[in-house]
């Protein structure tokens, strides 16, 4: 199957695309927000004009000045932050030209949303006297089409995982469970260092996981993807851009623990001359247990007909190993060839425990239910691609061609007995799955002009299953 791509021109003007989501999130109401999360809202206003500042930068910190949440201000000023820990908090905003605001210990203790107000920004005065340009970036960039999160310039992002890192990135949720959203939809799609990634595409969430926080350089979060990236039907793009690693001979090996999660990793890398070769093993181990209880009455003519009570204990244990063995050579600045293999390998089992009992006016009905649920995956990808960048600023090409092998199992086992211990319901489903998938993508971007803000790109894609 061979898919053409259309030809089209990217502006500056996809900021105003953005505009409209972002107020949409200043004015969520209160009855769809989750229950488990905090939330905290206000507006950046001019001092002295109180005119609305828009894409001013806010920073929560948490009581260890450690950061927990970046965002941007709208076009009418206002800022929204989803938090999932509760406790004390300090805001900082800035915005060229104006002075920067710190505000007092801002205290959460309750679920729902926590109104700031208006924050007044005070303007800068004296005489511009010298300008001095650092070479190190800053935490956020916006770049028109696409917000940067530089973590590399972070501090915070020594331990973790690529979710604790994604947490931190402008546009970008991750809950308790480590679910990804990004402007509230799940549906997106993940890139690493550009590329897609079936790893990624398959199970998100496990393969975040194993991940490590310091590896990653930036988070590109593009709102406007270009056909390129046939992301039609996805609220965005994220690309995740690792760390090009220090010349010479380089490893590095961390382990994490704790009662519920560990994780272990290291890595080596080997450059030479015009070549590089990096081996990258991370594995990790999760624990989570949710317990929870349901009572509902129902009601009929202002009288109570039934009432249904449910409690519920599940417990679920994942595990997973990544490794990726990358080659590159680079012939001249202009040029590289790359080579890369991947592998993926998680597991997931669940057990949960399930009491329920319904009431009425006929007689009691109660029953338990044991779930046992097996998922295993397994994945291999293999990668070889090509890039020319050419004198004209923006003009490049790209070729890149892919192999994918996954084997997938899920199975389920459902029991069903009466209180007394008689079965009543038995359920079986074992689900197997094979695939592979073979694909070759150019790509050609072409400026029309030497600033680069205008260009023409074009590509072609062919994939077989």
């Amino acid at each position: 199957m061979i898919h053409l791509k259309t030809t089209y021109t990217s502006f500056a003007l996809a900021l105003l695309l953005l505009t409209p989501w972002l107020i949409y999130a200043q004015h969520l109401p209160k009855k769809i927000i989750d229950s488990d999360k905090f939330i905290v809202r206000g507006t950046v206003i001019d001092a002295s004009t109180l005119a609305p500042i828009g894409l001013a930068t806010l920073a929560l910190t948490k009581s260890d000045s450690s950061p927990a949440k970046t965002v941007l201000s709208s076009s009418d000023g206002g800022f929204r932050f989803e938090l999932t820990e509760k406790g004390p908090y300090m805001l900082t905003a800035s915005f060229l030209g104006y002075q920067k605001y710190v505000s007092g210990p801002i205290q959460i203790t309750d679920t729902g949303i926590t109104e700031l107000g208006k924050i007044r920004l005070q303007t800068e005065a004296g005489v511009l006297a010298e300008v001095v340009v650092k070479s190190r970036k800053a935490l956020i960039q916006n770049k028109g089409d696409k917000i940067i999160y530089n973590a590399r310039a972070d501090i915070s992002n020594k331990a973790g995982s690529a979710s604790d890192v994604l947490r931190k990135a402008p546009m970008v949720t991750v809950d308790a469970a480590g679910n990804v959203k990004m402007r509230g939809s799940s549906s997106i799609k993940v890139l690493l260092n550009g590329l897609p990634s079936n790893i990624l595409a398959k199970n998100l969430k496990e393969a975040l996981k194993t991940i490590p926080a310091n590896s990653i350089e930036s988070i590109e979060v593009i709102t406007t993807p270009s056909a390129k990236y046939e992301a039609e039907g996805a609220a965005g793009v994220i690309n995740i851009i690792t760390k090009r690693k220090a010349k010479g001979v380089t490893g590095n090996v961390e382990l994490s623990g704790g009662n519920l999660d560990q994780s272990a990793g290291g890595g080596l890398n080997i450059e030479a001359g015009k070549f590089n070769f990096n081996v990258t093993l991370n594995t990790n181990r999760e624990k989570e247990r949710n317990v929870s209880d349901l009572s509902r009455i129902s009601m009929n003519n202002g009288k109570q007909v039934g009432k249904l009570t449910q409690r519920t204990d599940a417990l679920g244990k994942s595990r997973g190993t990544y490794g990726d063995l990358t080659a590159e050579f680079r012939p001249d600045s202009s040029q590289k060839i790359g080579a890369s293999a991947s592998f993926w390998n998680g597991q997931w089992p669940q057990e949960s425990n399930l009491y329920n009992l319904y009431e009425s006016n006929i007689a009691p009905a109660a029953y338990n239910q044991i779930s046992r649920r097996s998922g295993k995956f397994g994945q291999m990808d293999l990668s070889l691609n090509y890039q020319k960048k050419f004198r004209r600023t923006g003009q490049e090409l790209q070729l890149v061609s892919q192999y994918n092998m996954s084997k997938d199992q899920s199975d389920y086992f459902t029991r069903q007995f009466k209180v007394d211990g008689r079965p009543t319901f038995i359920e079986k489903g074992p689900n197997n799955g094979r695939g592979t998938e073979v694909s070759f993508q150019a790509d050609y971007t072409h400026p029309l002009n030497r600033s680069a803000k205008n260009i023409i790109e074009g590509g072609l894609r062919f994939s077989k299953n």
